[in-house]
């Protein structure tokens, strides 16, 4: 007899954006998954993206501040997952930090911004096999694209100081592997069937929301139950 369908069976890899629109809100994630709006990954494809990784983590590189952009695949607990953050940075040829960029006009940041990083970091020790106790985590927000650009030029130059420019502002965490598992731990509960989903408690979200008509939680709100 089959056991209950996990979500993860629908699409065979967890993607980076699954996991962002998980934290926005996990209703929206299970309806998105379940009518199989993602395209789903055969294991052996998903081998062949770990593998992948592996190549591309191996390749040489140089002395100095370099940075590389290219997606992270690992296998975490019996999952498959891989995240696309804008940049690894190597110091000296070693994976050093990580790096996402936000256009935002009021340059505020959240703590969510910071997920891909986390999760990145987290999949880089995996493929790896070691710990990088120390890695940075980097986020830049900037108030348009050429603020963007001259934030990216200076953190080239000092990439892992706090800095704030006229339209730009730069944000470096110490990437923490105990808070990040805490956090993914909760996430794979869902993908793994092992709990339900749960709505985001913000109902202003619903508003823009593609499958607001659909959800259930959204009824029972619109009718004040």
């Amino acid at each position: 007899m089959l056991g209950p369908v996990r979500p993860i069976d629908f699409v065979g890899v967890i993607k980076g954006y699954m996991l962002e629109v998980q934290a926005y809100c996990e209703a929206k994630l299970h309806f998105m998954v379940t009518s199989r709006a993602t395209r789903s990954v055969s294991e052996g494809e998903a081998r062949r993206l770990v593998e992948e990784t592996l190549r591309l983590l191996r390749r040489p590189r140089g002395s100095g501040v370099e940075f590389a952009r290219f997606p992270i695949y690992a296998s975490y607990r019996g999952v498959y997952i891989g995240v696309s953050p804008d940049a690894i940075i190597y110091v000296e040829g070693a994976p050093s930090g990580l790096l996402e960029a936000r256009i935002r006009s009021s340059l505020k940041h959240y703590d969510s911004d910071f997920l891909t990083l986390e999760v990145a970091g987290l999949l880089l020790e995996e493929a790896l096999g070691r710990e990088l106790s120390g890695m940075k985590l980097v986020l830049l927000v900037a108030s348009d694209k050429s603020s963007l650009e001259e934030a990216l030029q200076n953190t080239k130059v000092e990439p892992f100081k706090p800095q704030r420019g006229s339209a730009w502002v730069r944000i470096v965490r110490v990437y923490d592997r105990g808070a990040v598992e805490e956090k993914l731990s909760r996430m794979l509960e869902y993908w793994l069937g092992l709990r339900d989903y749960r709505p985001s408690p913000t109902p202003a979200k619903c508003g823009v929301c593609e499958y607001r008509d659909s959800c259930p939680h959204r009824i029972l709100s619109t009718a004040g139950i």
